[in-house]
């Protein structure tokens, strides 16, 4: 039987190559590959969550867990600060950007698609198994 980090691991080509997006989507809508990015980005933290049963996220009706939350609980998974900040930055820049408080030029999308897999990258190295504590 598969474990579930296995599973996890098994899907991380998938979850993480939809955070990219194409360059002609990019140059369209902006504000649309930067959404993109983000949920895919929010999808791939929130499967790897699940690995951690000692972290409880709240989950709304919605069933996602709360932006708002994620950095933190990320973190408590073992996220490095340094991640968990830009994370939280990525974050603001999402709501910044759906909310209509800001032009989003084709290049700072592509920044912004770059970051969420950066941050990608690194909540990879939390499927990885964790060495066993011995008493």
């Amino acid at each position: 039987m598969e474990s579930p980090g296995d599973a996890v691991r098994r899907r991380l080509p998938v979850l993480r190559s939809a955070i990219d997006q194409p360059d002609d989507v990019i140059d369209i809508s902006p504000t649309g590959a930067i959404v993109s990015a983000w949920n895919a980005l929010q999808t791939l933290a929130e499967e790897i969550l699940t690995l951690y049963p000692d972290v409880r996220p709240r989950r709304p009706a919605s069933g996602r867990v709360p932006q708002s939350e994620l950095p933190q609980l990320l973190h408590q998974a073992g996220l490095p600060q340094s991640w968990t900040d830009v994370l939280n930055d990525l974050r603001r820049l999402r709501n910044t950007t759906v909310h209509g408080t800001a032009v989003v030029t084709p290049q700072a999308a592509r920044d912004f698609v770059q970051g969420c897999e950066s941050v990608g990258r690194a909540l990879e190295k939390l499927t990885w198994p964790r060495p066993s504590v011995r008493h």
